[in-house]
């Protein structure tokens, strides 16, 4: 059985690691997994790009072109909407790959156009690693439910009319993915749920499986020595993680510091540690103490870091079923975020982690507080490690693919 993976990135994003990750998993359970990327270094193990002396060119000029529709909505407010109108070169190195299935994940910055899915030939699977699939353009809908029929008057576009952008790019993936054999997958049950209710998805199989985690790899390191690694102080010690930084749209960055300059005004004193690029954000700015990790790439760092802190908070606006909050639970470190997407089926409130409502800065502040002086932090840590190992364990994981991948070909056989 071989099955070629498709994603943008080899390793920007957490869809792209998501993917990384279950191909790995994949090979390991004896499959014949590619992964294919539009942008990576590629090697014949991990990754392998379009070949050809152009392709990485053509590639760029690609993506740089991707965003032209866009120009016309001047008054957007969307970080990422994405169109997929121009073709790669993803799918003839797809065709010579010869897979007997593809298994389709984050396909932003022009991987595979809407139309070129239709030519793929064989069965597939799309892990659903945000809305982009089922909606006309946006990654997250947020309030919008335009996606439920046909979008239109798109607010992330500024558009009041219902001719759009968002719809032309919906009627487009009406008519290309018609008749294909396409079988969702969504790793949180919330995303599931929104897919059945769009117009594009509501009369397909869709399905729900978790994202993977090497729990081998992925498990906790003393604090203190983390912290002596690290470079961290003593005392409370709370986590931000994001690959862009601290102001990444969608991330709540400026959420995070109201919260944090209050729970620092009720007389709390902790460190705040930011792993991830982005902006530097300084004490003096806060008024509490701030450490910059840096952006790490490996996981042994981030392993230190999720170890080394007390708490990790994660104040995104929206989010499906983020690695950052999966990492930090293997690692024993619970997380405080609000209930938003997918968040509430990864934590149990006041159990491995907190929960809190979505907009709620005082609330997350009181809940904060609550942590640092009145939780059983021991009884906390083992709990959230203890749901890392039920709902994200690799082999179990790569088996429910590779089941899914046995009752397609058998049903397109």
């Amino acid at each position: 059985m071989k099955v070629v993976h498709v994603s943008a990135f080899e390793r920007q994003g957490g869809a792209a690691i998501a993917a990384q990750r279950l191909h790995s998993a994949s090979r390991g359970a004896g499959i014949d997994s590619r992964l294919l990327v539009q942008f990576g270094a590629g090697d014949s193990v991990a990754a392998v790009a379009p070949r050809g002396k152009w392709a990485k060119a053509f590639a760029l000029l690609g993506d740089s072109l991707e965003p032209l529709p866009l120009a016309a909505y001047r008054q957007r407010t969307g970080d990422v909407f994405s169109s997929n109108w121009l073709p790669s070169g993803a799918l003839r190195r797809v065709r010579e790959m010869q897979p007997d299935l593809v298994h389709l994940h984050w396909l932003g910055a022009g991987a595979l156009s809407v139309g070129q899915l239709r030519h793929l030939g064989v069965p597939i699977v799309w892990t659903l690693h945000d809305m982009w699939p089922i909606t006309g353009g946006c990654h997250y809908a947020g309030s919008c439910a335009g996606y439920v029929d046909q979008c239109g008057h798109c607010p992330q576009l500024g558009s009041h009319r219902g001719g759009d952008l968002s719809r032309w790019t919906m009627r487009r993936k009406h008519r290309a993915w018609r008749a294909l054999a396409l079988t969702a997958v969504a790793p949180s049950q919330w995303l599931a749920d929104s897919a059945r209710r769009s117009s594009l998805f509501r009369d397909r199989d869709v399905r729900v499986i978790r994202n993977p985690l090497d729990l081998e790899r992925w498990r906790p390191v003393d604090a203190q020595f983390a912290r002596r690694v690290l470079g961290l102080p003593d005392g409370p010690v709370l986590l931000f993680a994001a690959a862009r930084g601290l102001m990444a749209p969608y991330k709540g960055g400026e959420c995070l510091l109201d919260v944090l300059r209050a729970l620092h005004a009720s007389g709390q004193r902790f460190t705040l540690a930011l792993m991830g690029g982005g902006e530097t954000v300084h004490a003096a700015l806060t008024g509490f103490a701030v450490h910059h990790l840096g952006n790490f790439h490996d996981e042994v760092s981030r392993v230190l870091a999720y170890s080394a802190a007390d708490l990790t908070v994660h104040v995104a606006e929206q989010d499906n079923l983020p690695n950052t909050i999966a990492e930090s639970m293997a690692c024993g470190t619970p997380v405080a975020a609000f209930r938003v997407g997918g968040v509430p089926e990864m934590i149990g409130d006041r159990s491995d982690g907190i929960l809190v409502a979505p907009g709620g800065g005082a609330a997350m502040a009181d809940a904060l507080a609550w942590y640092l002086t009145d939780a059983d932090r021991a009884a906390m840590s083992a709990a959230a490690r203890e749901r890392a190992e039920a709902e994200y364990a690799q082999d179990v994981v790569a088996r429910a693919y590779a089941d899914l991948y046995v009752e397609l070909l058998r049903d397109a056989r």
